[in-house]
């Protein structure tokens, strides 16, 4: 999976043998997140620095396969809203569930199953989310 933060959209797959070519325009720059395509849903990127994800997952989304459930924390500042991009893999996300906060499921991209995860809270906060997928 590759993932453009500065356009903040999905830009498709790559086969690990593939060549990925982009142009340009002047005075441009992208930040590309590579994810390897798993069969279970999967995180591939945050809004929330270049890194995406990083440095603001305080602990990194594990699939819980008895539940149906992506689980992680985020690292979300007061008052900005989070974003969290995720690979359905077939799967549809159905309900999300948050330490603290709000938190709103939704579509990037439907057709290619790419939901996102947005999180808010009043104070800075270490928020763990889990997002049920049927």
């Amino acid at each position: 999976y590759l993932y453009d933060f500065w356009n903040d959209c999905f830009t498709g797959r790559l086969k690990g043998s593939g060549t990925l070519r982009q142009k340009l325009r002047g005075s441009e720059a992208r930040m590309l997140s590579v994810h390897k395509v798993q069969d279970v849903p999967q995180f591939i990127s945050t809004d929330r620095h270049v890194m995406q994800g990083y440095l603001d997952l305080a602990e990194k989304p594990k699939w819980q396969k008895e539940l149906g459930v992506l689980e992680g924390v985020s690292t979300v500042v007061a008052n900005d809203s989070y974003e969290l991009v995720l690979a359905c893999n077939g799967r549809i996300p159905v309900s999300v569930q948050v330490s603290e906060g709000e938190a709103d499921l939704g579509w990037k991209d439907q057709q290619e199953g790419i939901a996102v995860l947005t999180l808010k809270t009043a104070e800075n906060a270490d928020v763990r989310w889990k997002v049920r997928f049927e």
